[in-house]
């Protein structure tokens, strides 16, 4: 006999972390359908009436997404579980150092990035450099870049 917790969510699957405080539907005792993947579990438990779409087993410390809801003779339902990495390893991530590819606030110009426009610029500037062999003569520094 195995714990779960049901939520009803309504973030993005895309977010890191999901708000499921006061979100929690129910804490419900269930059974795992062997052989049990920790990415894709499925659970079998009494058939509920209650709305939910996201889940957390503690047993295993993944949350997980409800992908599927199949209702089974003699009062059962079985819920089949897809791993949300994101939430799951939320502390990992955050506390991970690393280089954003992509931002929608902050894009880093200095990564290739096709969905990002740079801006071309010119910029020019004239400086007069005193007691130097160049004096007299005019040399134009150009600097290119992607």
């Amino acid at each position: 006999m195995a714990t779960i917790n049901l939520y009803n969510i309504s973030d993005e699957m895309n977010r890191v972390r999901k708000n499921v405080s006061g979100t929690k539907v129910a804490e419900l005792s269930c059974h795992y359908k062997e052989p049990c993947s920790i990415e894709d579990p499925v659970v079998t438990l009494k058939r509920t009436n209650l709305n939910f779409n996201y889940a957390y087993l503690p047993e295993l410390g993944r949350y997980y997404f409800v992908r599927d809801i199949q209702l089974m003779p003699g009062g059962i339902m079985e819920i089949s579980l897809h791993v949300d990495v994101l939430m799951s390893f939320q502390n990992n991530i955050a506390n991970s150092l690393l280089i954003a590819e992509r931002s929608t606030n902050h894009p880093n110009m200095e990564i290739e990035d096709p969905y990002v426009r740079s801006q071309k610029t010119v910029k020019r500037e004239v400086r007069k450099i005193a007691d130097s062999p160049f004096s007299g003569r005019t040399y134009i520094l150009m600097i290119g870049g992607k």
